[in-house]
């Protein structure tokens, strides 16, 4: 783990992002379950190695709400408050239209995520 060249160097309390892009398919073939249950695990290993340290996510490549990984982390951790998330993160390639907006915020990412998330009209 990288944690521990970083401690021997006298490092602590870095940022840990969970996975590259795991919307994409050609970096992560897993469901979103399956990304919760690695977030989970990740957070728990690296907390125990550095209570210092910050962990987010989910890291996604574009806000696409059928692939992204950011919708269903957000929900869980709305859900269970004593989960830790240190930050949210995403990679944004641009491309938006002027009715989108990139998720800058957390506000707008819990908006979307709750949005994709109600049946359509």
């Amino acid at each position: 783990m990288p944690y521990w060249h970083y401690r021997g160097l006298g490092h602590g309390g870095l940022y840990w992002e969970v996975w590259n892009e795991p919307d994409a398919k050609y970096f992560y073939g897993g469901s979103q379950k399956q990304y919760l249950e690695l977030y989970l695990a990740t957070v728990e290993a690296v907390r125990a190695a550095d209570p210092s340290a910050k962990v987010g996510g989910a890291a996604d490549a574009n806000y696409q709400p059928a692939t992204a990984q950011i919708g269903p982390l957000l929900d869980y951790v709305k859900a269970h408050p004593a989960t830790p998330f240190d930050f949210m993160s995403y990679h944004w390639y641009g491309g938006c239209t002027r009715d989108e907006k990139p998720p800058y915020d957390l506000e707008w990412a819990i908006e979307q995520a709750a949005a994709s998330s109600k049946p359509a009209a």
